[in-house]
């Protein structure tokens, strides 16, 4: 019984130590000595598992909308994250039921064919939870950026995209927005003041700009592309929409438009431009190269080689040819007129 106060006094100290350690671990104290820090890869994340999914060891894994890993595809919605470090079979589990872990870095996907060394820098797209290609076919799913291409592999840096390149749903920019490489996106893109991309700019639907539009690269609009400044294309531009220019519209390469052209200020082709619906020119037309257009309309002068129109209704192609601002002749169908 003489005991008893050393068993409370030792029962104290443990009720005190057990409390401090508590209180340790909700107090933030800055390290007075160095500390064993726990420590994980950067390039590994460890992920939910959609329902009814199987992924295997090596394949390339994506996120759905609701962040749940699956199976690199086609499939909107989606983003590749990386490659899997091990097979989780949850095809009969349901979602998060079970966690794979996935890692980021450089991988060799099969090549679906026409990924060269020229493609180096540029994204690739998934095919299949193995396969890259640069040829957008399906939903635009990005795998990555191309770091090297041999005869075995495509070396993507996968899950490292924004590194080089840009995709977007939706842009919404209210000052200038610069882009090293490719800017791909699927929704609509309005800027209120300079949109300069030194890569290639693809995009699916309608790129409305209040300022200036500078494209050092090849640019694919399948929809409507307006701008209320100035244009500048050094590459070359394929347009399946329209072309609304307020300012000046200067094309360095090769231009196609499937639909109608409208520059209310100067349009300088240093190079062909080619127009399957109506060419409206607000200002001076300088040509380098060859215009042409399946119906036109021509206001203000026009300095270059020629401009065409083809379909007019009166003849099936015309030619008028330009020297300073003066018509030097017509050919209608082959013939001077």
């Amino acid at each position: 019984m003489k005991r008893t106060p050393w068993i409370i006094a030792g029962l104290l100290l443990v009720v005190a130590i057990i409390v401090g350690m508590t209180a340790s671990d909700t107090e933030a104290t800055a390290l007075s000595a160095a500390r064993n820090t726990p420590q994980r890869s950067g390039k590994r994340v460890r992920l939910l598992v959609a329902e009814v999914e199987k992924i295997y060891a090596g394949s390339m894994v994506m996120i759905d909308s609701s962040g749940y890993a699956t199976s690199a595809a086609s499939v909107a919605s989606h983003q590749v994250v990386g490659r899997a470090a091990t097979t989780v079979d949850n095809s009969t589990g349901t979602n998060g039921e079970l966690k794979i872990d996935v890692e980021i870095g450089v991988f060799g996907w099969a090549n679906f064919g026409g990924v060269t060394d020229g493609n180096i820098g540029d994204i690739c797209y998934v095919v299949d939870d193995q396969t890259v290609s640069v040829t957008n076919s399906g939903n635009g799913i990005i795998a990555g950026v191309v770091v090297d291409v041999d005869s075995s592999y495509v070396w993507v840096d996968t899950g490292e995209r924004d590194k080089t390149a840009g995709a977007f749903t939706t842009l919404a920019v209210s000052g200038a927005a610069t882009f090293g490489s490719t800017v791909v996106h699927t929704g609509a893109v309005t800027m209120a003041s300079t949109l300069n991309v030194t890569g290639a700019g693809v995009f699916s639907s309608t790129l409305g700009v209040d300022g200036n539009v500078i494209l050092g690269g090849t640019v694919t609009i399948s929809n409507t592309l307006s701008v209320a400044g100035a244009s500048a294309f050094t590459g070359a531009g394929v347009f399946s929409g329209n072309l609304g220019a307020d300012g000046t519209f200067k094309a360095g390469g090769a231009s196609v438009f499937s639909n109608t052209l409208t520059a209310n200020g100067a349009v300088v082709a240093s190079s062909t431009l080619g127009v399957d619906g109506n060419t409206i020119v607000g200002g001076t037309l300088t040509a380098s190269s060859t215009v042409s257009a399946a119906s036109g309309f021509l206001y203000g002068a026009t300095v270059g080689k020629s401009f065409a129109i083809t379909n007019t209704g009166v003849t099936n192609t015309m030619v008028l040819q330009f020297q300073g601002g003066i018509c030097t002749g017509a050919l209608f169908n082959g013939t001077q007129r």
